[in-house]
């Protein structure tokens, strides 16, 4: 559910500031809970690709170089 709410929040406001603070949020928690994120990472992957964000794009790569 947390998971589905930070993809639904980057899909609203997709400004470059509000997008790294929730991004940071996810990475944060994949550091608290890895597990968690490992088990969603190819539908994290997926959602969060199809956004138009640099940054985004970027974060999700420095995402998974982190938790895999």
């Amino acid at each position: 559910v947390l998971i589905k709410e930070l993809i639904e929040r980057l899909k609203v406001d997709a400004t470059d500031s509000q997008t790294a603070k929730h991004m940071i949020q996810l990475l944060e928690l994949g550091m608290l809970a890895p597990k968690l994120i490992i088990q969603h990472l190819s539908t994290l992957s997926d959602e969060l690709r199809n956004l138009e964000s640099y940054v985004v794009r970027n974060c999700v790569l420095q995402i998974v170089t982190e938790l895999t």
